[in-house]
């Protein structure tokens, strides 16, 4: 998945479900549209919002990689 998101990076998305669990945290998940138009899943995130402070570590990550 890395390997996509490395070679052909274009557009992200973030989709996120919430009270899934008894425990109300959110799944957050990453995906990109890369140019061969394929979406594929490259992170997930479980946290207790979709805040700044939950998401920008999973996107400095992210740009770590690229």
């Amino acid at each position: 998945m890395l390997k996509d998101f490395e070679e052909h990076p274009t557009l992200i998305f973030v989709d996120r479900t919430h009270g899934t669990n008894r425990s109300r945290f959110s799944l957050i998940s990453i995906l990109v549209l890369d140019s061969r138009g394929g979406g594929t899943p490259v992170m997930q995130v479980v946290g207790s919002s979709e805040s700044r402070s939950v998401l920008a570590p999973a996107f400095c990550i992210l740009k770590e990689i690229a």
